[in-house]
């Protein structure tokens, strides 16, 4: 099986961690001052509603081999990372595949390699073992990854199209599909503009249906996040550790109203999915 070459693997689960992370440091605060929170938990909130986005920004900016290396060792176990980023592109491609324009074997091509991504990406994309991994987000990239509005997140464009035509290329070898290449430039654009969109979706999908696919894996990835953020803040031990353990109660359960919660405000940011879609016809 032809495997997705370089740091392109790696770069892809850490550019969802970003983005998951865009959406989770908003949420954080409000996330923070549940019911079951302690009063040192609520303070602790109001110190992040309010620097937020400073530290997102600084942590992506200045942090991002710390955030590969707690990225890592949170999804070694059950792969929800990679599994998230094998389903946008699934349906990305389904969508494409869906356009009323593109004949009819270039429609069944498409749908073969969106069943690829949703089911052989593990096995497609093995990240590589190189520590000095890259993404070059600007800050105005990263305002828009922040925004909960489409209008706004619309704009954010993943990697560039040279980056997506090797990735195409292993989804179709993994298939035997043989595809042009304008058809793999093709797709590779469609993916290079609407992959942030699609990965915001499908967590969207699965908030709505309760979180059983990557609400734990979102939360543990905010743990890591908050870890860093409160590290960086100069946050003692005691409340690093205390804010842990709030989110730890949470993914495992414990707090079944602060899990509604997070899935609910997952459900409130919007994708921007449907509105690249439509600028697209």
């Amino acid at each position: 099986m032809k495997l997705i070459p370089g740091q392109t693997p790696t770069r892809l689960a850490l550019f969802g961690g970003v983005l998951i992370s865009a959406i989770l440091a908003q949420m954080l605060p409000t996330l923070l001052t549940g019911i079951a929170a302690s009063e040192l938990i609520k303070k602790l909130a109001e110190i992040f509603s309010e620097t937020v986005s400073d530290v997102f920004k600084g942590l992506v900016a200045n942090d991002m081999g710390e955030l590969a290396k707690r990225l890592e060792n949170q999804d070694t176990t059950n792969h929800d990372l990679a599994k998230a980023t094998g389903a946008a592109i699934s349906l990305v491609l389904s969508n494409l595949a869906e356009t009323q324009d593109l004949d009819t074997q270039f429609k069944k091509n498409l749908k073969q390699l969106a069943e690829v991504a949703a089911t052989q990406w593990l096995q497609v994309s093995q990240p590589t073992e190189d520590e000095d991994v890259s993404l070059e987000i600007s800050e105005t990239e990263l305002l828009k990854l922040m925004s909960r509005k489409a209008e706004d997140f619309k704009q954010v464009r993943a990697f560039d199209r040279e980056t997506w035509q090797e990735i195409v290329s292993a989804l179709a070898a993994a298939k035997n599909t043989q595809l042009s290449f304008n058809r793999i430039s093709l797709v590779a654009s469609k993916l290079h503009t609407t992959f942030p969109q699609a990965f915001r979706e499908i967590l969207k999908l699965d908030a709505e249906q309760g979180g059983k696919a990557y609400a734990a894996m979102s939360l543990n990835w905010m743990g890591e996040i908050t870890a860093l953020a409160s590290q960086k803040a100069n946050f003692s031990q005691e409340e690093i550790t205390s804010i842990q353990t709030y989110l730890e109660a949470i993914v495992k359960g414990e707090n079944q109203k602060q899990q509604e919660i997070f899935c609910n405000l997952i459900r409130e940011v919007e994708s921007g999915f449907a509105a690249v879609i439509e600028q697209a016809k």
